[in-house]
């Protein structure tokens, strides 16, 4: 993709902002300019390369941070949400937005130095080995480029419409998995989806498993918010990382049939009690590192959770370690 500012048409610009993750180097910031003012879609993580980056391409696209009357986060991740603390500080104006399942992310979102204890307990029952999980006990400090966040002035439902002037509106629709307070929106003007996490280009979105107190079921609700964009038609679809989707419902089918072989596959492995640390190391390609194993962990368990919930598998304690069993007679998966 480009690393510039580019200018889409019909009010719509994309801002490239650099982010410090491993494997991501860019999300994709929007502006969708109105009568009165500009949109903003996302904002990067805090920081002053990022924070240049956005401000730069506001004015590479004829725009600056005193024309933005709104900002509209697509979830809680610090690639996405991190700036906004900065930008509403030295901008009071800016009405700051997200979607009212922020109030489940949130308090999570503020408290970075319990994940890893948490972590190291959810690995230690789920049958990983203690030199994996024992470092996560250490407190660690959170990055520089980590804010704490207030709650958004505003919260958003699914169908709600978030003004962009008198005549364009960006329709929400809210499409938890990647996160529990994700949301997509359509563009009243040109029917273009701005996809976020939910829907990305070369690489399926990860969605793990982090808690009953986050969301019990990631997978079953991101495959119903897939089926949602496969079966509304959505054609140019702009995600949040890498470049333009021609034909955004054609990707989510795609994206949910690598979730139905994931699915047999984890089956599969579960014939007879199995933990999640070893379906892992089953069906993710070997040597990971310590990062990688950590999401593919998650998300190996997003998918036991969902055959679980779905009566196709049961989960047992054995001496304090969880096991999982298929329940199902049928080696496949198959989604709707």
């Amino acid at each position: 993709m480009t690393t510039s500012p580019e200018d889409l048409g019909d009010g719509i610009g994309v801002i490239p902002i650099p982010i410090p993750f491993k494997g991501l180097d860019w999300v994709n910031a929007y502006v969708v300019a109105g009568d009165d003012g500009v949109v903003l879609i996302d904002c990067g993580v805090d920081g002053e390369e990022g924070y240049d980056a956005l401000t730069h391409g506001l004015t590479a696209l004829g725009h600056d941070l005193g024309a933005v009357h709104t900002l509209v986060v697509s979830h809680a991740h610090p690639d996405h949400v991190g700036l906004a603390p900065r930008l509403i500080d030295e901008h009071p104006a800016i009405r700051f937005v997200m979607h009212e399942r922020i109030d489940r992310a949130l308090p999570i979102y503020n408290h970075p130095e319990e994940w890893g204890p948490s972590f190291a307990e959810a690995c230690r029952r789920h049958g990983a080995p203690r030199d994996f999980w024992e470092p996560f006990l250490a407190s660690v400090d959170p990055p520089d480029w980590w804010r704490l966040l207030e709650p958004p002035h505003e919260t958003v439902a699914d169908g709600d419409r978030i003004r962009v002037d008198d005549e364009r509106r960006l329709e929400v629709l809210y499409t938890p998995g990647h996160e529990i307070a994700h949301i997509c929106l359509r563009d009243s003007a040109t029917g273009i989806l701005f996809s976020g996490d939910h829907v990305l280009p070369r690489i399926t979105p990860y969605v793990g498993w982090e808690g009953p107190e986050r969301d019990p079921d990631p997978l079953g609700n991101f495959i119903a918010s897939l089926i949602r964009i496969r079966d509304g038609g959505f054609g140019t679809t702009l995600p949040a990382h890498g470049t333009l989707i021609e034909r955004g419902a054609a990707r989510a089918a795609q994206i949910l049939l690598h979730h139905e072989r994931r699915l047999g596959d984890a089956l599969a492995e579960i014939l007879e009690p199995t933990t999640a640390w070893d379906v892992t190391g089953e069906i993710f390609r070997p040597n990971l590192d310590v990062f990688n194993k950590r999401l593919a962990l998650r998300e190996t368990l997003s998918h036991l959770e969902y055959l679980r919930l779905d009566g196709k598998a049961e989960q047992t304690d054995r001496a304090d370690i969880l096991h999982y069993r298929s329940l199902s007679r049928d080696p496949h998966v198959h989604l709707p």
